[in-house]
């Protein structure tokens, strides 16, 4: 063990021990430690060896090598560039030739990727990351010096890139060093216990020093993912070939990867089950049904942090007065729409972000009761609100996925409570806008498809927070955001389970917006893909996937 305890420094071991005693006390379980303990920075052999988990040996095909994937992927908006990149679409175009830093897994851990290893100091402020040699396809060394360059362009506050607000209020921009060309040093805003997930998701995609908006189309950007782009069309999808240079080349079976862009989830589903695509990474649930019943695919699952949002906006009447709010929350059956929609598979939300895919949301779930469908509450709401006669509303969003479907069940739901809803569903491209003209964040009444996140804490930063740029609700609160972060930088698990529950009792109390349910990931894919990830959903990691034809 010694060697596992000199590559950790004093401060890891010192959690290391806490988490030890947290196992032994019930207090945590063997899976929630190894989420804990390799956000942390703690290495598997150590956590292996203190904690005595196996690596299960399991009787298993021989990965045959070679052949070309095919995945059906929604179209993403405009030219995909890691600049600008916001939707998952756009990340997977983009991670297979610019990856992240550490490579997030379906049960939530997070392994080794570019970074090989990470460690905070004491009170999570500071965050050393160590890198693994490696080479960019132009031959030029990997350096941490590139994602310094990176991070200089992404958290320009004159930047395009949408990236700036997941990082608001916990890096700055230019608050890095690079002591030597395999280290990078971060000097956080505030401590943040889960700074490694903000790195490590999402459709951030890494760079290299010099890179200009725009090189990604061209395919003048060599990268140090696990393939190279070949051929990129906007209209059409992508090409790329396994990257030989790859740190874990071994581990890529593919020779090759093909994306090919769709406009709706019917023509995906149609051509997965036309051989013209092997799988799909995202599909809306009423078209996995249909696949579901056909013996040559097979739906992989995973719980998931997503969900659609119906947000209103604290400083618009009439949604000024929380108990209109309330009122609405009250209406919906959520049951009845996850059983409609998703046939159960999703977890019920309670109107806060702590979805039960997070680790920290046990404690949560337990404290705060569910919501439920209550009319008489809901009508009673309203009327002390000043609205017993109901009332008149437009609601806004998007012909996307199952956010349709969802909104006109509640749109049923709601009017016996006395919401009168008629809704306005525009095109993705429109609802989401441009410059100025952004509906889902100017409307006062909206509905959005929040992507999962690694963490609570990177839910809440851009889109709760008082003054976040992407708080869509105009929610402000200064006991909430005083919680928040006081949970994003506490390392004592107690400590920290306690701060999500006052974050969460007070989301829940305020109900800026309705979280009715949080979906799972369902990746339908051909029988013939072996070692196809389950999630999570805005990441595709092929390590270990293999075609066996």
């Amino acid at each position: 063990m010694d060697k596992f305890f000199n590559r950790h420094t004093s401060f890891q071991l010192e959690v290391a021990d806490q988490l030890r005693n947290d196992v032994k006390s019930g207090a945590l379980s063997r899976r929630e430690v190894l989420k804990r303990g390799s956000a942390l920075g703690l290495s598997l052999g150590l956590l292996g060896g203190l904690f005595g988990f196996d690596k299960s040996v399991l009787a298993q095909e021989t990965p045959k090598q070679g052949g070309v994937l095919k995945l059906g992927i929604a179209r993403p908006r405009g030219v995909v560039d890691p600049l600008t990149s916001r939707s998952r679409s756009e990340g997977f175009v983009l991670k297979p030739v610019l990856p992240p830093l550490g490579r997030l897994q379906a049960d939530g851990s997070l392994a080794p990727g570019l970074a090989e290893s990470w460690a905070p100091n004491e009170d999570a402020t500071v965050w050393t990351f160590k890198f693994r040699p490696t080479k960019w396809i132009s031959g030029e060394a990997f350096t941490a010096h590139d994602i310094a360059a990176a991070l200089d362009l992404l958290l320009d506050p004159a930047s395009p890139s949408p990236t700036v607000s997941g990082y608001r209020g916990i890096l700055s921009h230019g608050n890095y060093e690079v002591p030597d060309d395999q280290t990078l040093v971060f000097h956080l805003d505030r401590a943040y216990v889960d700074f490694p997930y903000i790195v490590s998701y999402g459709a951030t995609a890494w760079f290299p020093k010099g890179y200009t908006q725009g090189d990604f189309a061209k395919g003048t950007v060599g990268g140090v993912g696990p393939f190279l782009l070949k051929e990129y069309s906007a209209d059409r999808g992508a090409s790329y070939v396994k990257n030989p240079d790859y740190w874990d080349a071994a581990n890529i079976h593919l020779d090759g990867l093909e994306i090919v862009f769709f406009d709706d989830d019917q023509s995906m589903a149609l051509a997965l089950q036309g051989g013209q695509v092997d799988a799909l990474p995202v599909l809306a649930s009423s078209a996995v049904l249909a696949i579901s019943a056909n013996p040559d695919f097979e739906v992989l699952s995973a719980r998931s942090s997503a969900y659609n949002s119906i947000r209103m906006q604290v400083d618009a009447e009439p949604f000024t007065d929380k108990r209109v709010r309330q009122a609405l929350a009250y209406s919906i059956d959520r049951q009845a729409i996850v059983n409609t929609i998703y046939s159960g598979a999703a977890d019920l939300g309670n109107d806060h972000v702590f979805a039960p895919a997070f680790l920290q949301s046990a404690v949560v779930n337990e404290a705060i009761p569910q919501r439920v469908r209550d009319i008489a509450k809901a009508k009673q709401l309203l009327a002390d609100a000043g609205h017993a006669d109901g009332l008149k509303l437009t609601l806004t969003s998007q012909q996307y996925a199952d956010i349709p479907q969802y909104l006109q069940l509640v749109q049923s739901q709601a009017k016996e409570a006395g919401f009168d809803i008629t809704l306005d569903l525009k095109s993705q491209a429109e609802y989401y806008g441009a410059d100025a003209n952004q509906p889902w964040l100017s409307v006062p009444f909206g509905a959005t498809d929040w992507g999962e996140r690694a963490t609570p804490g990177a839910m809440i930063t851009p889109a709760y927070l008082t003054g976040a740029p992407f708080n869509e609700s105009k929610y402000s609160s200064a006991d909430f955001d005083a919680a928040a972060k006081a949970f994003d930088g506490e390392i004592d698990v107690a400590k920290r389970g306690q701060l999500a529950i006052d974050a969460a009792k007070i989301m829940h109390e305020d109900t800026p917006t309705i979280i009715g349910y949080f979906a799972q990931t369902r990746r339908p894919v051909n029988k013939k893909v072996k070692g196809f990830p389950a999630g999570p959903a805005s990441q595709l990691d092929l390590t270990g996937t293999w075609l066996d034809a």
